[in-house]
């Protein structure tokens, strides 16, 4: 009895372990035809070695490299959308500094117009302020010299101060109105230097006239003509007129003119010779101190010198002569011209 029970149970463990094999080869089989197991048996199965079905699925490895080669083309294609993105962006931000860099290049260039074209404005307006003054003076020393204003008539300008250009498109324009002013102020400028030189010859013709007294104050002591020498007390040819008065008063040019003499000369003292031109000559003697120098040009009624006796004299008083060409001559009817 014991022997044949242990047959039976060697039997059955190794129907049990044929079983466990057929399982782990195939799987749909053990599902299909599971049969039951007592608790013997799922102790059996439950002893099954761990991960054999993770082992089951393990790769060769020609497929790992194709894996591995699909994954570097992938990025190598993710890297160059990312490069060329990037590229993309550098370049527009490239770009916009450029804009950037002109606008501001284009605002300063702008700018500096604006400013050149207000300083263009500003020396228009100058320089029709500058023509406008030439034709006042222009006019004003036409009327001092006597000079008709047909003779300098003002050319007539089209510019007027204040109209300015408002559009830097009339730049050119602006330029043009520029450079025909100037030309005008150097017409302008150098038609008033020929009134300034009539003139000038007007006031020293008029002022070169000899007229009037030789002294401030005083009163006429000698006449031009014979008369008792008075030192001689013998008839003697007196070549001038005398003006006496206050010793060191003022003796005054009866002329304009250009100094010639200013100095001592023989019988006259301190004497000053002027030249009026047109062969007219003064000559004042007899003076205490000169004011003047040989050379030196003098207005008519400038103070030249002070009444002094010096010199052939018998008191303080101013010899006063005449000369036309050369020769003295009666100076009364240059003392009594007005």
């Amino acid at each position: 009895m014991k022997k044949s029970s242990r047959q039976r149970k060697l039997k059955r463990q190794k129907k049990n372990t044929q079983f466990s094999k057929s399982t782990h080869h195939s799987p749909k089989v053990l599902l299909d035809h599971q049969p039951k197991l007592d608790h013997h048996t799922k102790s059996d199965h439950n002893t099954q070695p761990k991960g054999g079905l993770n082992a089951n699925m393990a790769l060769p490895m020609w497929q790992w490299l194709i894996l591995g080669f699909f994954l570097m083309m992938i990025s190598a294609v993710l890297t160059q959308q990312w490069v060329t993105k990037s590229s993309k962006n550098q370049h527009h931000l490239y770009q916009l500094a450029q804009q950037n860099q002109q606008s501001t290049s284009f605002k300063k260039v702008q700018q500096n117009a604006q400013q050149q074209l207000f300083a263009l404005k500003v020396k228009s307006g100058e320089l029709q302020a500058k023509v406008e003054q030439l034709d006042m003076m222009s006019k004003q020393l036409a009327s001092i010299a006597g000079i008709p204003e047909q003779e300098f008539e003002n050319v007539s300008s089209e510019f007027f101060a204040g109209d300015f250009i408002d559009s830097t498109d009339d730049l050119a324009l602006l330029l043009t109105d520029i450079n025909e002013l100037t030309a005008t102020v150097s017409q302008k400028e150098f038609q008033l230097k020929l009134l300034e030189s009539a003139v000038t010859r007007h006031h020293i013709e008029k002022d070169s006239v000899v007229s009037g007294l030789p002294i401030a104050q005083g009163w006429l002591s000698s006449y031009y003509g014979m008369r008792l020498d008075p030192f001689t007390k013998q008839p003697t040819m007196h070549r001038g007129m005398d003006f006496a008065g206050k010793l060191g008063s003022d003796v005054i040019a009866t002329g304009s003119g250009v100094i010639t003499w200013a100095d001592q000369r023989f019988g006259y003292g301190r004497m000053i010779e002027i030249d009026h031109g047109n062969g007219i000559v003064t000559r004042y003697g007899h003076n205490q101190k000169l004011l003047v120098k040989s050379g030196d040009l003098v207005a008519k009624g400038q103070v030249i010198a002070k009444m002094g006796s010096s010199g052939r004299s018998t008191g303080p008083h101013v010899h006063y002569e005449v000369l036309r060409r050369g020769s003295q001559v009666n100076p009364l009817s240059y003392v009594r011209r007005k």
